[in-house]
């Protein structure tokens, strides 16, 4: 009976990681599709192709499949019991290419993102490929929202706490309701009635990994914050040099 248990309950999670997976590569591919068929138009072009735009589709098909690639490699992590492995990464980085994998999406949606970000590099420690799989499932959760020709802001800052980032993306759409802004993030929980339930639920399971938090927030003038907190690394302590054992060693 208790080998019967464990057999269906690893149907259930193979399952959840079959949707799951099917979820995250949704996006994109549709980005790559997109990307596709703004190539093949370029291509055709009576007045001639233009080679910079044809490099840039080409270089972002690329880049996306790049993205995909680390997607499926971190859900390999699921079927360990190990923790995916972290790394230091610029967070500014990783933010600019999220956006760029929707690039299509949102020109489709007559969309458009701004940006307030550090000019400088922000490191973080975490999964890149999580995190990344994070932001884009909270990015295409504004596309869905947001009523066209209208912005995304999308902010990160350190001003509300000193000792962790704080990624805000913002849309105008129509606003999750406060009875649902704890509940969106579990699982099948969703606002629309083609929602899957696993993009926001995915997301936070991929922060919290990490000591990263996640939040529904309302917007003044409508809409929906969805906030992000990540704690700063913790600054790595100087290498001891080897000395007589008193300090400081050069006196």
């Amino acid at each position: 009976l208790e080998k019967k248990q464990r057999q269906e309950e690893h149907l259930v999670f193979s399952g959840m990681v079959a949707n799951s997976i099917v979820h995250d590569f949704r996006n994109p591919m549709s980005a790559v599709r997109l990307d596709a068929q703004m190539l093949e138009r370029e291509a055709r072009r009576v007045e001639g192709a233009r080679p910079e735009r044809l490099a840039e589709l080409a270089g972002r098909i690329a880049r996306t499949l790049d993205r995909m690639d680390g997607v499926f490699k971190e859900f390999l992590f699921l079927s360990r019991p190990a923790k995916a492995q972290s790394d230091r990464f610029d967070l500014v980085r990783c933010v600019r290419e999220c956006v760029e994998t929707l690039t299509a999406r949102l020109e489709q949606a007559h969309l458009r993102v701004a940006l307030d970000l550090p000019a400088t590099p922000i490191l973080v420690e975490a999964s890149e490929p999580a995190l990344r799989r994070a932001i884009i499932n909270v990015l295409q959760n504004a596309v869905q929202h947001a009523p066209p020709d209208s912005v995304i802001d999308i902010r990160l800052s350190d001003a509300d706490d000193a000792r962790a980032w704080t990624l805000d993306i913002a849309d105008r759409g129509s606003g999750i309701p406060v009875s649902l802004r704890e509940s969106v993030f579990d699982m099948f929980v969703t606002t629309r009635p083609e929602g899957t339930g696993l993009g926001l639920f995915m997301a936070r399971t991929a922060l919290r990994n990490f000591g990263g938090t996640i939040a529904a927030l309302g917007r003044t003038g409508g809409g929906t914050v969805i906030r992000i907190t990540l704690p700063k690394p913790q600054a790595t302590p100087p290498r001891q040099e080897k000395g007589n054992g008193t300090w400081p060693a050069n006196c």
